[in-house]
């Protein structure tokens, strides 16, 4: 099948580590701390990379807007391709 480029839009795969809404923001902050701290590290780098994947980490906050930012993106694709679930 034929590559369809849509002008405008990327797409990539990402992976995040999530939490429930209720999860106190100590304990948010506590994992991201941590979880920031292990993509650090030179082994977990290097099994990352051998995967083809590229540990980013960061803020709670910044993966939110991010997060918003593909919602919103998204929604106008499979609205204006009238994309529907059966």
């Amino acid at each position: 099948m034929p590559r369809q480029r849509l002008p405008g839009y990327e797409f990539h795969v990402w992976y995040a580590l999530l939490a429930p809404g209720a999860t106190p923001g100590a304990i948010i902050r506590k994992i991201n701390e941590t979880f920031n701290h292990v993509l650090t590290a030179q082994d977990v780098q290097e099994r990352l990379a051998g995967a083809g994947l590229e540990p980013l980490g960061g803020t709670q906050a910044k993966f939110a807007a991010y997060l918003k930012a593909e919602i919103k993106k998204w929604t106008a694709v499979v609205r204006a391709a009238n994309i529907r679930v059966d």
